[in-house]
């Protein structure tokens, strides 16, 4: 909580990009906001399929980079991070 409360001033901003391989999401995820304050949390990302099957999997964002592989039961035709709105956050996500 003191991150955001003491370190927070920018606000969290992630960018990505991310594309489905073999049965896995591959996603590269960066925290791009100014000030090189470095946030430190659990990420939920939801994966939506064209006929809107949901699946969901929670990340560790640790660092100002990070790449993740993900198994996912289909096809996602849409990614969603922070379904829930838990985090104070802007997110641009984009399909490779």
């Amino acid at each position: 909580f003191q991150q955001w409360l003491y370190q927070g001033s920018a606000g969290l901003a992630l960018d990505g990009v991310w594309s489905y391989e073999n049965g896995n999401v591959e996603l590269s995820l960066s925290q791009t906001q100014a000030g090189g304050t470095v946030f430190e949390m659990p990420i939920t990302l939801e994966f939506v399929a064209a006929d809107g099957t949901t699946e969901r999997a929670v990340i560790q964002m640790a660092e100002t980079e990070h790449a993740y592989s993900l198994p996912v039961g289909f096809e996602p035709a849409s990614l969603v991070v922070d379904p829930d709105t838990w985090l104070l956050a802007t997110t641009t996500v984009s399909r490779r």
